[in-house]
């Protein structure tokens, strides 16, 4: 009793300092040598790590089945109209010319090689200096063919053609739209005076004209033209008279 009274009644100083002696005394830990110490076959197989898993979101599997997630087609979509290597061609040549015959026979052939390289070019221009062999290889057709072409272009009005005189190097061709073409005026025939199925005109002897005289022109019944000695048809005058012969019997 009188032990836990002299404890009780010690001063709180030597109680703090026995208390700090016992909390500063070491743990010791039996196993941190062998902890520490390396293995001889540390050195032979190394340590190795375990992988880590990916933890990436589980995506839904779309199906058909499953109305609620569409499929979603991840091929790429070509594109409707040509994004590369087109020309620009105006409406009016389908619309228009074709409908309306411009083109007679293959000639739109020879159109389309033109407007190719002139209008329809990346570098649009109106003419277009060529030969008529470059146009054969152009098209694929022969030079009385194309030459037939070209006339009938430049007569409904899509194309002009400039003709270059002793040069070599080709003619200038000029290539327009439908609304741009002014077809040419065709070319009247001559007017020659209509004459009756009685009636033959006089031919003139002149070997160099060889043409039809209006100012000779007679109205000759036609019973009554005979051919002289050059094949001219002259009037008969009655030169020669009826032979009158009778038959005695």
């Amino acid at each position: 009793m009188k032990k836990t009274k002299e404890i009780e009644n010690a001063p709180t100083d030597k109680i703090q300092v026995s208390r700090n002696r016992v909390s500063g005394k070491k743990k010791v830990d039996l196993f941190a040598r062998l902890r520490n110490d390396e293995h001889p076959l540390d050195n032979i197989f190394p340590e190795t790590v375990a992988p880590v898993e990916d933890t990436k979101p589980i995506q839904p599997i779309l199906s058909n089945d499953n109305p609620s997630y569409p499929i979603l087609d991840k091929t790429p979509q070509k594109p409707v109209a040509p994004t590369k290597d087109f020309q620009r061609v105006p409406n009016s040549i389908t619309r228009d010319a074709v409908p309306n015959k411009f083109f007679k026979g293959t000639s739109k052939s020879t159109y389309d090689a033109l407007y190719l390289r002139t209008r329809g070019a990346i570098n649009p221009v109106r003419t277009i200096k060529a030969t008529k062999r470059e146009l054969m290889k152009w098209i694929g057709i022969s030079h009385v063919t194309i030459f037939k072409h070209l006339k009938h272009l430049e007569s409904v009005g899509l194309i002009k053609i400039e003709q270059q005189l002793g040069s070599h190097n080709g003619s200038i061709y000029e290539v327009l739209i439908p609304e741009e073409s002014e077809p040419t005026p065709t070319h009247a025939s001559p007017s020659y005076p209509t004459l009756s199925n009685t009636t033959k005109p006089i031919l003139s002897n002149d070997s160099q004209s060889n043409v039809i005289q209006s100012n000779n022109l007679v109205s000759v019944p036609y019973n009554n033209l005979v051919l002289d000695s050059m094949g001219n048809p002259v009037e008969d005058k009655g030169t020669y008279e009826n032979i009158k012969t009778s038959l005695k019997t």
